[in-house]
């Protein structure tokens, strides 16, 4: 037998549920601003103290001897880590309420999927809420992650982009010596030329003059 499904009531305990999730984000994200107040406040009062000054400074030595592999284990963690258990708690939870629907759909035939569904969200709201909270953090970590990817390759085609100028503007001025190089061979091949002919007109010259000396006649 088919059940009609009450709409208005469907429609009323969406958006209850979604006004539930969104107090439920909204708390969470006002206890993390509240959080990060008090810790910016601490850290005020914490970077006047002398050793943490010096703690610091070791701090940042060591970050620079170790930047590298530290954020590559830091990031092979994250994709080992963040991936398989957003999806494990995505398929599990889902797994788990769907055969729990299933089971009572069975002993309950006159109820509707989408009864029991409704039904069950507003019975097990924590698994949805939970499921929210981590699907808001992972989208953000993957945001994240595509930005600094974004930024990245565009920092390396920026630098690519400066060394390609670079190589035109040296291969330009290597034509400009070139010419340069073949301009000055021509002037010295026409000055060897004139030198040589100059040297001609004067073997000739000598050569006439001593033509009409008076010891010839």
């Amino acid at each position: 037998m088919q059940v009609a499904i009450n709409i208005p009531n469907v429609i009323l305990a969406t958006l209850m549920l979604i006004l539930v999730i969104a107090g439920f984000v909204a708390l969470f994200f006002g206890f993390v601003w509240l959080v990060s107040r008090v810790g910016q406040i601490f850290y005020r009062w914490l970077s006047q103290r002398g050793f943490y000054i010096e703690l610091r400074r070791r701090q940042q030595e060591w970050w620079k001897r170790n930047k590298m592999a530290t954020t590559w284990w830091l990031e092979s963690i994250a994709e080992v880590v963040i991936d398989p258990a957003f999806y494990g708690y995505v398929l599990v939870t889902l797994y788990q309420r769907v055969q729990a629907i299933s089971d009572y759909a069975k002993t309950h035939p006159q109820y509707s999927v989408w009864q029991l569904l409704n039904v069950d969200m507003e019975t097990h709201m924590q698994y949805y809420v939970v499921l929210f909270i981590i699907f808001i953090a992972w989208m953000f970590w993957k945001l994240e992650k595509h930005r600094k990817e974004v930024i990245f390759e565009r920092n390396t085609n920026r630098k690519l982009d400066k060394v390609l100028d670079s190589i035109e503007d040296r291969n330009k001025a290597l034509e400009d010596l070139a010419k340069a190089v073949k301009q000055q061979g021509e002037d010295v091949e026409r000055l060897a030329g004139s030198v040589e002919k100059l040297v001609d007109e004067i073997r000739k010259d000598r050569e006439d003059r001593r033509g009409k000396s008076p010891t010839h006649m």
